[in-house]
Parts: structure tokens; sequence; C-alpha cells
């Protein structure tokens, strides 16, 4: 994968490690379902156009995470999802 220079990935093991002295873990919301979504489904819906940011089936994907569907589904596709730290 192509990455432009402000990406910087790390693993959720590295990244665990690293803050495990300093927060307690909450929660962890897997984005896997949403980016399977967005970066594969939308863009084989549309084509030959190119995938937008701002197509209607993100905000559909989006509500159906945030209402507990698909939560975990695609977790292997997951590289941005959103940690919940509580400071120690």
């Amino acid at each position: 994968m192509t990455s432009v220079r402000y990406n910087a990935f790390l693993s959720r093991r590295v990244f665990d490690e690293f803050v495990a002295d300093l927060f307690d873990f909450v929660h962890y919301e897997n984005l896997g379902f949403y980016l399977a979504m967005s970066r594969v489904f939308q863009p084989l819906l549309v084509r030959p156009e190119s995938p937008r940011h701002n197509h209607p089936l993100n905000g559909v994907a989006a509500e159906m995470l945030a209402r507990g569907i698909g939560a975990n589904t695609f977790a292997d596709a997951d590289y941005a999802g959103v940690y919940v730290l509580r400071r120690k």
C-alpha cells in the first residue's frame, strides 16, 4: 500500500503497549465494516465513476456502525479504529 507522508501506521499491539502505563483501556471501536463499505463496496457500486467521500453509502455505513450493525464485521480491514482511553 502506498501511503502519504503524514500517515504513520502503528500496529494495535505496539500502540497498546505504548499507552498501557499512561491510560486505562475503555473501548476500541473497530472501523473495519465502514472501511470495507466505503473503500471496497462503494467503488464497486459507482464504477466506472470515481468513489466519493460524501457518497450516501458512506453515511449508511456510518449509521449502521453507530447502531452496532456490522461492528465486528471485517475486523481485519480495520486500520483506523478509534480508541477510548482514560488517563491513569
